[in-house]
Parts: structure tokens; C-alpha cells; sequence
């Protein structure tokens, strides 16, 4: 699916060439495909049906295996893992890539918020809360189960944004807070100065 921010932009495409932002497009739907299945890589062939799909909706008629292989020789953003298994050069690209698919894709957010549990979303997550610059809602709903590691991650979603509403971070800081007056666990006292401290930069000043 071409997302709105590509069909906003009124972008012409050449039959010869595609633009930087085209291969964004392409990217950041590849990324998203890879964490999708967990794996972190796909097969040649398959990136090849994905790229075929974009480009029809794109409506550009380079054939998919050049687009590929200008991509992988010239950028160096794709590397092979084995022969014909294809991945990201670096796992924080693809991650980054993901979360501004998502950004770019409201309708994604429930695939977001399904993975908020699973350690290979974590960053993901948190890069998401950095990219939409005022997280309460992410965070709000982080932490709608109460559980204490959501609490956690909501505390350094908070910290990556650059603003939040007060109310939900005070929400967050309490449950933090106890966990340092209540918990025996060095670990687990540890996990909740950490996001506290996550969140200092912003509430520091003005305090729970």
C-alpha cells in the first residue's frame, strides 16, 4: 500500500528512473514486511514480488529485479545474508524505517501497539514515540493494562518525545515511583531509574 504522505506529495514518476523518495517508499515497506515476519530477512525473490507490487501502484515501470539491484549495489542499505536471503545493513535502519511507516500509516498503530510486548518492537516503539514528537497517546495506551513493564516502556516513550501531556506522564511516574519504595529486585529498581530518568528531561523542572 502507497501510503497518504506519497499521494500528497503529487510526485511524477519517470519510466526511467525513481526518486530518492519513491525508494523511501520502497524501503520503508520493505522494512516494515521484515519486521512483520521476524525473521529480519527475505528471500530475493520475494523482495522482488514486494517491489513489484509497489511499483504498480507507484506506477513506474522499472522492472523489479534492476530497482533491487540498484538499491543493494548503490546504497548499501540491503546486504546479503546468504545466497539470495536479502536483510538491512543495520538492524537500528530497518527499525527506524518501521516506525516512520508506521507514522506515516495511522492505520498501522494497532500493528504497533499488538507488538508492545515483543523485545524486537521495543525500539521500534520508542522510535515511533520520538517521530510523532508528543507520545501521551502511545503512551496512554501503553500503560492501559496496568502492567508493570508497560510502565517501563511508557516511561522511555515519554523520554523520547518532545513534549507530553502532563496528566498521562504523572500516571506513568507514580507506578515508577513505587517500584522504588516497593521492590526488593535490584533489576527491577534499576529498570525504573532508568525510565525515570528517561522522562527527567522533561518534567524535571516542573515535577510530577
Amino acid at each position: 500500500m502507497v501510503d497518504a504522505w506519497e499521494r500528497s506529495k503529487g510526485v511524477i514518476v519517470s519510466q526511467s528512473k525513481i526518486t530518492l523518495l519513491q525508494k523511501e517508499v520502497i524501503l520503508r515497506q520493505l522494512a516494515y514486511e521484515l519486521q512483520m515476519s521476524g525473521k529480519g530477512e527475505l528471500k530475493r525473490s520475494s523482495i522482488e514480488e514486494l517491489i513489484e507490487r509497489i511499483a504498480v501502484e507507484m506506477r513506474f515501470s522499472i522492472p523489479p529485479r534492476e530497482l533491487l539491484e540498484d538499491i543493494e549495489r548503490r546504497s548499501g542499505l540491503l546486504v546479503e545474508r546468504s545466497i539470495d536471503v536479502l536483510g538491512f545493513s543495520h538492524l537500528t535502519l530497518q527499525e527506524y524505517l518501521v516506525a516512520k511507516h508506521v507514522q506515516l500509516n495511522p492505520s498501522l498503530l494497532s500493528t504497533l501497539l499488538m507488538h508492545l510486548d515483543d523485545p524486537e518492537w521495543r525500539e521500534v516503539v520508542l522510535l515511533y514515540a520520538g517521530l510523532v514528537d508528543d507520545p501521551s497517546e502511545l503512551a496512554a495506551r501503553i500503560i492501559k493494562d496496568g502492567r508493570r513493564e508497560r510502565f517501563l516502556l511508557a516511561g522511555h516513550a515519554i523520554g523520547e518525545g518532545q513534549r507530553t501531556d502532563q496528566d498521562v506522564a504523572r500516571r506513568v511516574i507514580a507506578p515508577l515511583l513505587e517500584m522504588l519504595k516497593e521492590d526488593e529486585q535490584l533489576q527491577n529498581i534499576e529498570a525504573a531509574i532508568s525510565a525515570l530518568a528517561s522522562m527527567g528531561t522533561d518534567f524535571g523542572s516542573e515535577g510530577p
